[in-house]
C-alpha cells in the first residue's frame, strides 16, 4: 500500500524513486513530502521549516491555514528565541557552532510580495552542514548522517566571466551580484531597464555604446522579441540536458 511504501523507504526515498517512473506509474506513488506536513499538530506548532537550505516560517494567525502565533509581541518573541537557539546550536561530535548567521525576512526580501518569503533564512557554518525537510521524521537528533549522499551544496559567491560585443576586455568588476545580470543583458540588447527591477547595470564591464553595437547584433538575428524556434535536434539537446542536471 501507500502507507507500508513510505514507512519502509522514507518518504525522501519515495520521490526520488518516483521521479524515475513513468507518468502513468507515478500517480500510485504517495506524495510523500505533502503527507508529511499532514502529520504535524499545527494547534502546537509555533514554527517549521519547509525548504531545503534553512528557510523558517512562523505559524502566524491570518497568514498560515492554522496559524497560532499572534501577529506583534508574540511574533516578534517567537522569531528572536528561534535566533537565540540557532545561534547556540552545536554538533555535538566538534563542540562547534553550526549557523554563521540567521536573516530576518526584511533583510533579505522587499517588494509587494515580501510576506510571502520564509520570515527567517539560517546560513550553516561554512555551507558544510544543509538543512533537510523530514530529517525530524526520520532521525530521532538534530543531527544525523546525510540523506541524499550529496558532498556539497551551492555557494553563496559565484563567477561572473562575460564575453562578446560591447564587453570590455581584461576588465575585473567587484561586487556584482546575481541580480544584476537581468538590467546588465537589457542594456546589451538596448532594451530600456525598468524603474522597478533589482539590480543594476554593470556599466564597468562594458563599453559606452554597448546598447547600440548589441542591438544591431539583435537586428541582424531577428526583431528583438521575435520567437527563434529550435530545430527537433536543437529541442531533443536542450531536453537531454535538462535530464542530465536532474531537472526532468
Amino acid at each position: 500500500t501507500r502507507e507500508n511504501l513510505t514507512s519502509r523507504l522514507g518518504w525522501h526515498n519515495v520521490n526520488r524513486i518516483k521521479a524515475c517512473l513513468p507518468d502513468r506509474v507515478k500517480a500510485l506513488v504517495p506524495r510523500a513530502s505533502l503527507e508529511v506536513m499532514d502529520v504535524v499538530d499545527w494547534s502546537r506548532t509555533r514554527a517549521y521549516s519547509f525548504g531545503y537550505i534553512g528557510q523558517i516560517y512562523i505559524n502566524l494567525k491570518g497568514r498560515e491555514p492554522a496559524g497560532i502565533v499572534e501577529p506583534g509581541a508574540e511574533y516578534e518573541q517567537v522569531v528572536s528565541d528561534i535566533i537565540e537557539r540557532l545561534a547556540g546550536l552545536e554538533d555535538p561530535e566538534t563542540g562547534e557552532r553550526v549557523v554563521d548567521a540567521v536573516y530576518r525576512q526584511q533583510e533579505l526580501y522587499h517588494g509587494p510580495y515580501a510576506e510571502r518569503g520564509p520570515d527567517l533564512c539560517l546560513v550553516m557554518k561554512d555551507l558544510s552542514y544543509t538543512t533537510h525537510l523530514g530529517m525530524e521524521f526520520t532521525h530521532p537528533t538534530v543531527f544525523g548522517p546525510p540523506v541524499n549522499h550529496e558532498s556539497g551544496t551551492h555557494r553563496l559567491n559565484g563567477m561572473l566571466i562575460a564575453w562578446g560585443p560591447g564587453v570590455r576586455r581584461h576588465r575585473q568588476v567587484a561586487g556584482a551580484e546575481i541580480i544584476d545580470l537581468a538590467p546588465t543583458i537589457l542594456h546589451l540588447l538596448d532594451v530600456p531597464v525598468p524603474a522597478d527591477m533589482d539590480g543594476r547595470v554593470l556599466t564597468e564591464l562594458l563599453v559606452e555604446e554597448a546598447g547600440q553595437l548589441a542591438g544591431r547584433v539583435t537586428r541582424e538575428r531577428g526583431e528583438a522579441g521575435d520567437a527563434m524556434p529550435l530545430t527537433p535536434d536543437e529541442e531533443a539537446e536542450l531536453l537531454e540536458r535538462l535530464r542530465n542536471l536532474g531537472y526532468l
